[in-house]
């Protein structure tokens, strides 16, 4: 998110784009940070809860401020088909409404102006995975761990259906989408010259917007996909690896403006700005951000809090339960609501598997007539089935364990650098920053899998 604006002279219009709508822009400024683009820094001490940046309304790039130039548009404040009070109209979320809106502007056939706002957005998002089909790093996409796979086609999905919802729009209303050094007969508005421009506004909107209802009358809901907005210099804070470290964004109900506000304690001149964007697994990070976090497996109790390594082991534990006498336990984990989302996690310590892991090991390991005391244990009746079966789910858990270390300690001897550029030359900047990416994101299940056996090991409780 800290690679958009890049120079002085692009950053000071910046500021003046939002001082000029009435904002205030107070003691930041933007600088390199190495390894991850650019970031925002204090250029003097702050008080705690210091307001640091106010972003008026106007300035902000959502529903309310791109309306004007599609009055034909409605909101979709539901996710599905609405009735449309006006049968000219169509509907879209704001997803869709901000991506076709930053689209045609790329295009040049939007009636609204770039601003120092929109021209300083990302030129491209080619470190983001959703975008390495056709590049150096398109072979690297077969090497993603099975949960960062699934995490990565939910996000294609997800695209793929707002650039068919935002296409049929422009067509139904005869917008030429075709950029305007394509000709006549080489570009049309499904080609992939298209769906590429899309895919960078649609990474602009999903990697940078923040939460603002569109209902002052309600600032307390949030609807997924609807109450989002962009934010300029808000947006250009990098992410927080713990909420300790975050500065707030705020909204003042009185006026409608979005506030970036220090956090609890005082901050000195030079310190980064952060901005927690939420609890993720790297997978979820690398799908969604294009970004990963390296993590340390032993921190040291002086080091800041982390917020722990997450390793999804849907794929490992469906195996468990695929033949034919096993039907009936997952039937049963389905009709509880137990069925997948099985995670392993490296805190808060100690490493453990989720209970939804420890809940269907202990139905593996129970028998039909067991049943009724699974099911009195999931509802709080009893702490376990009883204590064979409790070994049985340790040593299951273990195993998996040992299985998820096993694989990764392999997928990360094929990654290495040595590796890689044995096999396709000298690498460029993008192709190995994507690698340690795929490299972090197996060091992460390796290491979140060895310490749920080390905390068996000792005889941890889960």
């Amino acid at each position: 998110m800290s690679q958009s604006v890049d120079s002085t002279q692009q950053w000071d219009a910046l500021v003046a784009h939002v001082t000029s709508a009435g904002g205030y822009v107070g003691p930041i400024t933007l600088k390199d940070v190495p390894g991850a683009g650019r970031g925002l820094f204090l250029t003097e001490d702050v008080e705690a809860y210091t307001t640091l940046v106010s972003i008026p309304k106007a300035a902000l790039m959502n529903w309310h401020t791109i309306r004007r130039c599609y009055p034909w548009l409605e909101l979709n404040t539901n996710g599905t088909t609405q009735a449309k009070p006006n049968p000219k109209s169509v509907t879209l979320n704001s997803t869709q409404a901000l991506t076709m809106h930053l689209y045609l502007l790329r295009l040049g056939e939007s009636t609204a102006e770039m601003d120092a706002y929109s021209s300083g957005l990302p030129q491209s998002f080619d470190e983001h995975p959703l975008t390495w089909v056709g590049s150096p790093r398109a072979s690297l996409l077969e090497y993603l761990p099975p949960s960062s796979k699934t995490a990565l086609s939910d996000v294609e999905n997800r695209c793929k259906a707002d650039w068919k919802a935002v296409r049929d729009v422009l067509e139904d209303h005869t917008i030429d989408a075709r950029p305007r050094s394509s000709s006549d007969s080489s570009t049309s508005k499904n080609s992939a010259p298209n769906y590429k421009i899309f895919v960078w506004a649609w990474l602009c909107v999903n990697t940078r917007c923040i939460h603002y209802s569109l209902s002052p009358s309600d600032i307390a809901r949030s609807l997924k996909d609807v109450d989002l907005t962009l934010c300029p210099i808000i947006d250009l804070a990098n992410h927080a690896l713990s909420k300790l470290r975050s500065f707030s964004v705020r909204r003042d109900t009185s006026n409608g403006s979005l506030n970036l506000e220090a956090p609890m304690f005082p901050m000195q001149k030079g310190d980064e700005v952060f901005f927690h964007y939420s609890a993720h697994p790297n997978s979820t990070l690398l799908s969604e951000y294009g970004f990963v976090i390296p993590r340390d497996p032993r921190p040291s109790e002086d080091d800041e809090p982390q917020e722990g390594g997450e390793v999804d082991i849907d794929d490992v534990m469906t195996a468990l339960f695929q033949d034919d006498n096993n039907r009936w336990r997952r039937e049963t984990l389905e009709s509880a609501g137990y069925w997948g989302d099985w995670t392993l996690h490296s805190s808060p310590p100690p490493a453990h598997p989720s209970y939804r892991v420890v809940a269907a090991l202990r139905l593996l390991h129970a028998s039909r007539r067991e049943a009724d005391q699974w099911e009195d244990m999931i509802m709080g009746g009893r702490d376990k089935v009883h204590e064979t079966n409790e070994r049985l789910m340790r040593a299951t858990v273990r195993s998996i364990c040992q299985q998820v270390a096993d694989r990764a300690s392999g997928k990360l001897a094929e990654l290495t650098i040595g590796a890689w550029e044995s096999r396709d030359g000298t690498l460029d900047a993008l192709t190995r920053y994507a690698l340690e990416c795929v490299r972090t994101l197996w060091q992460e299940e390796q290491d979140v899998a060895v310490g749920v056996i080390e905390s068996i090991d000792r005889d941890e409780e889960f």
